[in-house]
């Protein structure tokens, strides 16, 4: 295979005479294209009439692709192809790699049969860099059957003088991504200011119940990790979860899984991310019916001390952006609900303490020093404990003529969203 350099001209008479001319029909095919490019509303779509237009423009193409760069990784996908999105292209990826290394336009002269150059066995690959205010976006390929060399390099100026609707195209995307950034950072300052004016822990539910609201999720969820688990400490909207022992352990996996990559993880996986073991992440759709889910760990300082779920319905997946907000909400409450969370704690400072942990799963004592063992902690009370706090109440000299004292527990009526807290004592 070899190159020929391109000689770009910007004579607009060239390039009439150079391409072939179309005949009626294509000149309404192109009208209908016009049209359809004129109303597209996503990349996927402004790329795939874009290609048809250039496709059309150019006559005799045999196909072509365009190809996107990833957000996180130096590789490429395939945005658009031509004439359908079931045609295998991949004998085009020399030509988008040359053009993408190089940073210019190409013009490759491929012999299918390998030996000789019989014009009837030759194709040409035509490749040009989307490349705007120095990055690099993407790649447009395209497979043109043996013409002259002046028309070749007509199909490479007609792709060059195309490329400035890409351009046009990619920076009203950054202008939106920065109008959008402002946006996303007022919003992480409105979470994290619902979170840090409730004291103690309470400010976890108020911070979940915040990001549901906000970004209109059916659920959002934060753990915290005890004995190397992730353990559910708050869900939004949800004063009392601890009854619902399928869904915590599901939502509690999925938070395993994104903190054992120590990564984000987005269900369904984007089409243009990083790949990503989602597992746990698709069994909780299933068994909950969330269409999407986006877990993200938090962090103090070097340690991943829990997670954050977010759950959403099918039809509102987690774009970047959404998920680029999750995450800077996240990086910043973090901290925040990591140090409440310890200060919430109760310690058990002396020998005669006895501390009840009516949940059984999360680490919300201190006992300090070695010299106090395991039944410090009563993890699994039994009704006889309950009895006995009753009567220990009683003997401390509070009287219940009216039956007023009461033992409020996980689950009870009266807990009213202080989970964690009802039935400790000290």
């Amino acid at each position: 295979m070899k190159d020929s350099e391109p000689n770009v001209s910007h004579d607009s008479t060239q390039l009439t005479s150079s391409i072939p001319a179309r005949d009626q029909s294509s000149g309404d095919v192109e009208a209908a294209l016009w049209a359809g490019f004129a109303q597209a509303s996503t990349r996927e779509a402004f790329c795939a009439s874009w290609l048809a237009l250039q496709c059309c423009i150019i006559g005799g193409v045999s196909g072509g692709v365009v190809l996107w760069k990833t957000t996180d990784s130096e590789s490429f996908f395939p945005l658009a192809v031509w004439p359908s999105a079931q045609v295998n292209m991949s004998y085009l990826t020399e030509a988008a790699e040359r053009a993408a290394k190089e940073r210019r336009g190409l013009v490759l002269k491929r012999n299918l049969d390998g030996d000789n150059g019989d014009s009837e066995l030759t194709r040409f690959e035509v490749a040009f860099p989307v490349e705007v205010a120095g990055h690099l976006y993407g790649v447009v390929v395209l497979d043109v059957p043996p013409r002259p060399e002046p028309q070749l390099q007509a199909v490479l100026r007609q792709l060059q003088w195309g490329f400035a609707w890409l351009e046009v195209m990619v920076r009203g995307e950054e202008d939106r991504k920065e109008s959008s950034s402002k946006e996303r950072t007022q919003t992480v300052l409105d979470l994290i200011a619902a979170t840090v004016e409730h004291e103690r822990f309470q400010a976890a539910m108020a911070f979940v119940t915040a990001m549901a609201t906000r970004l209109d999720c059916d659920r959002v969820s934060v753990g915290f990790v005890c004995r190397g688990r992730a353990h559910v400490r708050a869900v939004s909207h949800t004063a009392e979860f601890g009854k619902q022992t399928n869904l915590v352990r599901a939502i509690g996996s999925a938070m395993d899984e994104a903190l054992e990559q120590q990564r984000t993880v987005v269900y369904p996986a984007p089409r243009d991310g990083a790949a990503r073991v989602t597992r746990a992440h698709a069994e909780l759709a299933r068994q909950h019916g969330s269409g999407a889910i986006c877990t993200i760990p938090l962090s103090y300082g070097d340690r991943l001390v829990g997670a954050l779920t977010l759950e959403r319905p099918a039809d509102r997946p987690f774009d970047p952006p959404t998920v680029e907000l999750c995450e800077g909400a996240a990086a910043l409450a973090g901290p925040v609900l990591e140090i409440q969370r310890r200060d919430d704690r109760l310690v058990a400072d002396m020998p005669d303490d006895r501390l009840i942990d009516w949940f059984g799963n999360i680490n919300d004592f201190v006992v300090p020093g070695p010299g106090y063992g395991g039944p410090t902690i009563v993890r699994s009370p039994s009704p006889w404990v309950r009895d006995f706090l009753l009567k220990l109440a009683a003997a401390d000299g509070a009287l219940d003529p009216n039956r007023e004292i009461a033992l409020v527990i996980p689950g009870s009526p009266d807990q009213q969203g202080n989970s964690g807290k009802g039935g400790r004592t000290k």
